[in-house]
């Protein structure tokens, strides 16, 4: 879903400004020819999926054709991003970077959430991790994302998107894979799920070259087991994981073995990996990737 709004002229560029005042402003300035730019855009466009409802504005500025704006705001490299709020710029981005991106988005939301109101702490999905980290959800591939043991009533890919939450099916287990685009270090997670019958623990394996059945994850020890209470189940709480080993992942399988009331089916509201591309400059853009300058 795409929910950006293109600019071709210095006037509209103008007119979206004054009418976005009071509210967070993502500008994407970009230029056709880049490669750069391309990459990046469809990735932009998710990103006004995901934060919409959170006050926040997508714009695309075409350089070609803004060029007053261009030159005014000092735009030098395609593509850059500037968050803005009532005309005011708070950050630049140069290159594609969706992590940093992210990042940027996530801070000032919570920051105007803060100044505004200094005790809401309102969970919006995808949230900051640790450290500040951004979650992992840029660099998953759906191709190699699936859930075994999952209804049909809540399908994995919109679980991972933040669309619905999760059930099982014919019993209490379930196997979460989450495969990635490229390698990647996880540093921690969240999960959230009801008191009744959320999961009582987690079994996580890393790099497997296939995907892992139940008659598998009860014979084989995994990478890391956590251990669940009642309180860990509200989102909020962070579980580190051991970075002597969970670096350079391609994957990785969570089993849920059982859930805390021992019922047939277990639910999660959300489950969250946080961490950062091995290769943080290169994104998702590819090491042939390149930022183009514009002249003034």
């Amino acid at each position: 879903m795409d929910l950006t709004q293109l600019v071709s002229s210095d006037e509209e560029f103008g007119e979206r400004m004054e009418s976005t005042l009071g509210s967070l402003v993502v500008v994407h300035y970009f230029l056709k020819q880049s490669t750069s730019c391309a990459k990046i855009e469809p990735v932009f466009r998710q990103m006004s999926f995901k934060f919409q409802g959170n006050g926040v504005e997508f714009l695309k500025v075409d350089a070609d054709l803004c060029k007053g704006t261009i030159q005014s705001h000092k735009i030098k490299y395609m593509p850059t991003f500037v968050l803005y709020r009532n005309m005011v710029p708070l950050a630049l981005i140069q290159g594609a970077k969706p992590l940093e991106l992210e990042i940027a988005i996530r801070e000032h939301i919570l920051k105007e959430r803060t100044d505004s109101n200094q005790e809401e702490k309102e969970d919006f999905g995808f949230s900051m991790g640790p450290g500040g980290l951004g979650d992992l959800f840029h660099f998953f591939d759906p191709s190699r994302c699936e859930c075994l043991n999952g209804s049909d009533l809540t399908p994995f890919g919109s679980f991972v998107e933040r669309k619905s939450k999760l059930l099982s099916d014919a019993d209490e287990q379930l196997i979460l894979v989450y495969g990635f685009n490229q390698l990647v270090k996880i540093k921690s997670l969240k999960i959230k799920g009801p008191i009744e019958n959320g999961p009582s623990s987690l079994k996580l394996f890393i790099n497997q070259v296939a995907t892992l059945d139940f008659d598998d994850v009860s014979k084989f020890t995994p990478t890391q087991e956590i251990r669940l209470t009642t309180k860990d189940l509200d989102g909020d709480s962070p579980f580190e994981l051991s970075q002597a080993r969970f670096h350079d992942i391609r994957n990785v399988h969570i089993f849920i073995p059982s859930n805390m009331s021992g019922s047939d089916v277990t639910e999660l509201d959300f489950l969250t990996l946080y961490g950062e591309p091995m290769n943080r400059s290169k994104g998702i853009a590819g090491k042939n990737d390149q930022v183009l300058f514009l002249e003034d």
